[in-house]
């Protein structure tokens, strides 16, 4: 899954995006720009209930370096 974000927001979701086997790749995205694409398993926007209009937040794991 492709979540598409702009401002904290989800803007666009492509669900259950194939991985690209030949070239060239189709492109994805929404009409609108997003400052951010967030990419996620395959059906994990569903499952976490993630929808267009859902306000993400993505904060840095200050265990990592």
């Amino acid at each position: 899954d492709m979540l598409f974000v702009n401002q904290g927001r989800v803007i666009a979701i492509e669900a259950a995006v194939p991985v690209c086997s030949n070239l060239p790749c189709r492109s994805y995205g929404p009409a609108e720009d997003a400052d951010a694409v967030l990419e996620v398993g395959s059906g994990e926007a569903a499952r976490l209930g993630i929808r267009v209009g859902t306000e993400l937040r993505i904060e840095r794991d200050s265990t990592l370096r």
